[in-house]
């Protein structure tokens, strides 16, 4: 991942509100773009060679299609997605007065809703810049702790939420996203 928002990024974080108000019946207050906090990007961080940290991946590919043809291998997909939350890698987060929505894609065309979560009943936290770096955030973005509810977590404890990691920018349409947030 490049240090710097491209061109197109930031234009998509401009827009992003328009985008998803052309889906959400709500007013929206604030959308940016979105984008997952990944263990790829942390090994990286600390320095992981990429044929590591590609072998890696493919271990956990090899287990999720293990998980598929043998009954009771489930869960490697299931702590996947307690640490995703079930969203894309990247995504347009929009707040609305009552509610928090992850909206399909990145590009600038009306699409799916994938999440939505009651804005009261949400946790959200500001990340430490120190640690986001540590965990291979680009300085010119920032992260944020979203603590989301999923099916996978309410198994073994119900009302939990998992802490789930994004980052977004640090351009003013993600700060008006973070400050709506927190």
């Amino acid at each position: 991942m490049s240090d710097a928002m491209t061109a197109d990024e930031l234009r998509w974080n401009e827009q992003a509100a328009a985008a998803a108000g052309a889906v959400l019946s709500d007013s929206v207050e604030a959308a940016t773009r979105c984008q997952q906090v990944t263990t790829d990007m942390a090994a990286q961080a600390a320095g992981v060679g990429g044929g590591t940290r590609a072998m890696a991946r493919g271990g956990m590919k090899l287990s999720r299609g293990i998980a598929k043809v043998m009954p009771g291998m489930g869960s490697v997909r299931g702590i996947e997605t307690m640490r995703d939350a079930g969203l894309p890698a990247t995504f347009i987060l929009a707040v609305t007065p009552n509610q928090v929505h992850a909206k399909k894609g990145t590009d600038l065309t009306a699409g799916k809703i994938l999440s939505t979560w009651d804005r009261a009943g949400l946790r959200v936290t500001r990340g430490v810049d120190m640690a986001a770096a540590a965990q291979g955030v680009p300085a010119d973005r920032q992260m944020i702790v979203m603590y989301l509810p999923n099916a996978k977590t309410a198994q073994f404890a119900p009302g939990m939420a998992m802490p789930t990691q994004f980052m977004v920018g640090r351009d003013p349409a993600s700060e008006a996203l973070v400050t709506a947030l927190t």
